[in-house]
């Protein structure tokens, strides 16, 4: 793999529109005492999901994402340090577009929201079938064999690689961690780098499938183009920041997380 792809594939569960695995789709289970995971055997069409991405400084970006995967929308808020205070920036991906709500820099953009268009189309369906069923057994040809514990009914998939096992520029180990409920659906993901010049830990947490969720497209006239300024201005000097954006705008990052996980 990569350093590209391993850099698309973190951005991408970081956002997830996130994203070395992927999700959703569904139909809801009519027992009021289901697990919020159950896929009953089909493919799932919705899902919510928490993030974190923090680094060896202990800055942390916290969010939560729900994704329609039948419609390929996505939507979301991410809460961001800035200096003394927690900024929230809400991202939306529809008829690939990238839109950011403005929020504190609402003044500045004179607009409630921000949109460009992604750079690909955005193609979600790979991460249905992924997330449902993920193949661990390619999984392992590439990255060796697993470290495999329970708890409960939970299994939990542990690779230890070295950085150059994933062509990284830095020296360094590398931890996954995919943790899967009783039908094999994802329900967890924790990518952990120990580099020689910065640490990261990313961590996705499926909170349900098959939820309802509607995502719409906002209003034209609340809506201004994200230009290069306005984007430095919300970045503010914030790399790992820059980068998850960054990636949002590749929405093929998001479309390929099947075939990441696949190497």
């Amino acid at each position: 793999m990569s350093r590209h792809r391993l850099l698309a594939t973190i951005v991408a569960i970081a956002a997830l529109v996130g994203t070395t695995t992927g999700i959703v789709m569904a139909a809801t289970d009519s027992s009021a005492n289901a697990s919020p995971y159950a896929l009953n055997g089909k493919v799932p069409k919705t899902a919510a999901m928490s993030f974190s991405i923090a680094n060896s400084d202990g800055v942390a970006i916290t969010g939560h994402m729900n994704v329609d995967m039948v419609k390929n929308r996505v939507d979301g808020e991410i809460d961001v340090p800035f200096i003394l205070v927690m900024a929230r920036i809400h991202i939306r991906e529809v008829n690939d577009k990238l839109y950011l709500g403005a929020g504190a820099f609402q003044s500045a953009a004179e607009a409630e929201w921000l949109a460009a268009p992604l750079n690909t189309n955005l193609d979600l369906t790979g991460l249905a079938l992924t997330m449902a069923k993920p193949e661990f057994d390619l999984l392992s040809k590439k990255l060796g064999a697993a470290e495999i514990t329970t708890e409960g009914d939970i299994t939990v998939r542990t690779y230890r690689l070295k950085s150059k096992e994933l062509d990284l520029p830095t020296s360094g180990d590398v931890t996954l961690v995919f943790r899967t409920a009783s039908e094999g659906q994802v329900i967890g993901l924790t990518v952990a780098i120990k580099a020689a010049n910065q640490d990261m830990k990313i961590s996705l947490t499926m909170d349900s499938y098959n939820g309802p969720i509607a995502i719409e497209v906002p209003k034209s006239s609340s809506v201004k183009p994200l230009t290069s300024d306005s984007l430095q201005q919300i970045v503010a000097g914030n790399d790992t920041l820059k980068q998850l954006l960054g990636g949002l705008m590749s929405g093929g990052n998001l479309s390929a997380l099947g075939n990441n996980l696949s190497l």
